[in-house]
């Protein structure tokens, strides 16, 4: 390029991206049509004489959302810094992203599910303070699994759907039974009921849902096991050897992956009342959460189930997902 064009390149450039004048009046100066200006604004960042730089604190996050949508088919990948804050912590910011996703994303008519955890409570509390469009009506809220014997808030899938359904003027859809029983006779007695049935009908035409990735060795109180040692009851029917001797890595509804990705039908599969992991996968938008070090390989197990539309989760479990799927 002789210097003439090189001159005239770099005064177009400086012209566009230095002094913000449109296209136009640049071809208008230059005596040369719009279409051409275009192609030498487009040349210099070819040569090199134009390099963008992006220098937005945040430049990081977005590439990690950009590869994981791109390269899992993910309909949106939302990322958090992980700020080297402890466990607690992490789970509410991540909730907090989930809540800030569910009102960007919720609109009239939605069918919503909703799972459990600590995250899924920060997510409500999120929503119940924040700003809602008074033009979105007819949500209906669907509880996920049958309640949990706790005491803890974040364990109460209705007290977290009562949280967001308050500040949405939301149907509540509750699923008013154990989420486990000790015989598959007594699940058919609950599944039966015609108020369970509209529920479960309902798990095959969700429009979004919202869950926990939790490690398989997650253990909840329970009324239908003997009381362990420590004086508690504990969901311990599998026990930690079966789970690792079929490789579980994570749970998701009671639902068990592998570390393949793979759901895993088990003893309880038949004793647990909510969503199957079948019915998962029917869900339009199944956004899952998931987040800390101790979660690096429950969230490639879910990547890797290709059930989920969207993920939430940390910036170092990004990165590790990447790097080893």
């Amino acid at each position: 390029m002789d210097r003439e064009n090189m001159k005239m390149i770099t005064k177009i450039c400086y012209m566009y991206y230095f002094q913000d004048e449109v296209q136009t009046k640049i071809a208008k100066k230059f005596n040369i049509t719009r279409q051409m200006v275009s192609r030498l604004i487009q040349k210099a960042r070819e040569e090199g004489i134009v390099e963008i730089q992006i220098k937005s604190p945040v430049k990081g996050i977005s590439e990690l959302e950009s590869r994981l949508e791109s390269q899992f088919d993910l309909t949106d990948a939302i990322v958090i810094q992980e700020d080297t804050i402890d466990d607690e912590q992490l789970k509410q910011k991540l909730g907090y992203a989930a809540g800030e996703y569910f009102l960007k994303s919720v609109m009239s008519n939605m069918t919503i599910g909703i799972g459990f955890g600590q995250s899924l409570e920060a997510m409500a509390e999120y929503v119940n303070h924040g700003a809602v469009s008074h033009t979105i009506q007819g949500v209906g809220l669907t509880q996920l699994i049958g309640g949990l014997y706790s005491n803890l808030s974040y364990e109460n899938s209705q007290y977290i759907m009562s949280m967001i359904g308050k500040k949405m003027g939301a149907d509540l859809h509750f699923l008013n039974t154990p989420f486990l029983v000790e015989d598959p006779a007594h699940k058919e007695v609950f599944v039966n009921q015609m108020a369970t049935q509209n529920v479960i009908k309902a798990y095959d035409a969700l429009s979004m849902a919202f869950v926990e990735i939790k490690p398989a060795d997650q253990v909840y109180k329970t009324s239908t096991t003997k009381e362990s040692k420590f004086g508690k009851n504990y969901l311990n029917a599998l026990g930690i050897s079966y789970l690792n001797n079929i490789n579980a890595e994570g749970e998701v509804c009671l639902n068990y992956l592998n570390d393949r990705g793979q759901f895993i039908e088990t003893p309880l599969s038949d004793k647990v009342i909510g969503i199957h992991h079948k019915q998962l996968g029917k869900v339009k938008n199944l956004v899952g959460i998931v987040g800390g070090e101790n979660s690096h390989q429950i969230a490639m197990s879910a990547i890797k189930a290709g059930v989920f539309n969207t993920i939430i989760t940390d910036d170092i479990t990004a990165q590790y997902i990447l790097d080893n799927v």
